[in-house]
């Protein structure tokens, strides 16, 4: 307990400003890499936020097959994780939906799994909250994107079987 107690003042302390001045927002980047810098296909960003009186800590990471976007508010101690994996709609199914757009969401007991199809382009999407801090690491967040992208597979699936 006492290193998180240790953590968390570390982190209270990035946010304190050295200016008297309030302003509405205000970030800091901590940490950046740069696509091509670390693995091959992968970006990474580390920054705080201070949006009208709350505070939040972000970190986002591009993968090839999608990111994962982690944001842990400090005042709530909550983390909402949002894994997004975006593709090309197919032909087949471009010319079976036109104009229009196809959503399905799968609510979870903390947060839902959602896949929007339009003309152009196939998004899905899973939006998560948990309690305390809840940053994954490299193998955890390739494998959720992997699960992920088995939704991306059904819908598509959905389709194809018409």
């Amino acid at each position: 307990m006492v290193k998180i107690n240790i953590i968390k003042q570390f982190i209270r302390n990035l946010f304190k400003s050295k200016s008297k001045k309030r302003v509405s927002a205000d970030s800091k980047t901590i940490f950046n890499v740069r696509v091509g810098k670390s693995f091959k296909g992968h970006a990474m960003n580390l920054q705080t936020h201070c949006f009208n009186g709350s505070k939040i800590i972000n970190l986002y990471n591009q993968y090839y097959m999608g990111s994962v976007n982690c944001n842990y508010y400090l005042d709530s101690d909550k983390t909402v994780v949002e894994i997004t994996k975006s593709e090309m709609v197919p032909k087949y199914i471009r010319e079976k939906i036109k104009d229009e757009e196809f959503v399905k969401k799968i609510d979870l007991s903390n947060g839902h799994i959602k896949v929007s199809i339009t003309s152009f382009n196939i998004l899905t999407t899973s939006l998560r909250t948990y309690d305390g801090i809840h940053f994954n690491n490299h193998y955890e967040n390739i494998n959720k994107l992997k699960i992920i992208n088995v939704f991306t597979k059904l819908a598509k699936k959905t389709f194809k079987d018409e």
